[in-house]
């Protein structure tokens, strides 16, 4: 009876799809966020934001951590002195969510802007 009562409580099932959604997408901000720390103690250290995500392991990250959702991989795009970080909450692409270094927030991308992205920029990194 108690195990019962534990699954119930702690399984995904009995919540309902968009607060399992809202969930998961606040906890892939918040790994998001412990990557960003990184990309920007990087960019102190050489002033320059890296060319790949894997460029911070294992200074500044033991691995590149995944997130729950959708590719569970980070689109990660440099430019000269700004970054871009993705992550796709469904398989399809919509909704996705990016950090912007040059404001320093998180937002969410529609699907065409994320289309043309992908397509400029090519396949989902790690």
């Amino acid at each position: 009876v108690f195990l019962c009562c534990a699954f119930a409580l702690y399984s995904d099932y009995d919540i309902p799809a968009n607060l399992r959604l809202l969930y998961h997408k606040q906890t892939c901000i918040n790994i998001g966020n412990v990557i960003v720390i990184a990309i920007e103690k990087y960019h102190f250290d050489n002033n320059e934001y890296p060319e790949q995500l894997k460029q911070l392991v294992p200074d500044y990250l033991e691995e590149i951590p995944k997130h729950r959702l959708g590719t569970r991989k980070w689109k990660y795009v440099r430019e000269e002195n700004r970054f871009q970080l993705t992550f796709m909450a469904r398989p399809w692409g919509y909704p996705s969510y990016s950090y912007n270094s040059e404001t320093g927030k998180w937002s969410s991308n529609g699907i065409l802007a994320l289309r043309q992205w992908y397509f400029e920029n090519g396949q989902w990194t790690r």
